[in-house]
């Protein structure tokens, strides 16, 4: 398997039977991880999608004004 190197400190392969699918969760959520990296930074920028809701520059206070439908489509195609 590339990338193993014997290491497993907290035990997780004995836990975890299936490590494909462990490796395809691990890559699902990294990449979901830089997206929302990179999302703050451009956010931080200043660069902004047109209207009135998208004009915060806090990142935290955004998910608050843009509404909850916004949010639910953002958490269902996170999948």
């Amino acid at each position: 398997m590339p990338g193993d190197m014997g290491s497993d400190p907290m035990g997780l392969s004995e836990i975890q039977t299936d490590l494909k699918y462990a490796r395809w969760a691990e890559l699902k959520h990294g990449r979901i991880s830089m997206l929302a990296m990179l999302g703050m930074a451009v956010q931080s920028s200043g660069i902004h999608i047109p209207g009135a809701a998208y004009q915060v520059n806090d990142p935290f206070l955004a998910v608050s004004k843009v509404g909850w439908e916004v949010n639910v489509q953002i958490f269902l195609g996170i999948g």
